[in-house]
């Protein structure tokens, strides 16, 4: 099977005040990226919440992950 895979996929990550991903939607032409983004997202170290006057707040973080196909 052959895929015509684009070489970014784009995710916005809300983050919310635990620091934790939260409703995850990544967009790409194929499942396979999908997928691959997401194992990649599991290996992110836990992240700082944003702060804005001293409270912390949702913020959402783009993430471009380029395939190299091969």
């Amino acid at each position: 099977m052959y895929l015509l895979l684009t070489p970014l996929l784009s995710l916005a990550l809300p983050f919310i005040k635990l620091e934790s991903i939260q409703d995850t939607i990544p967009k790409a032409q194929h499942s396979e990226q999908i997928d691959e983004a997401i194992q990649v997202m599991e290996l992110l170290p836990k992240m700082i919440p944003g702060e804005h006057d001293g409270k912390k707040v949702n913020v959402e973080f783009a993430l471009p992950i380029i395939f190299e196909v091969e």
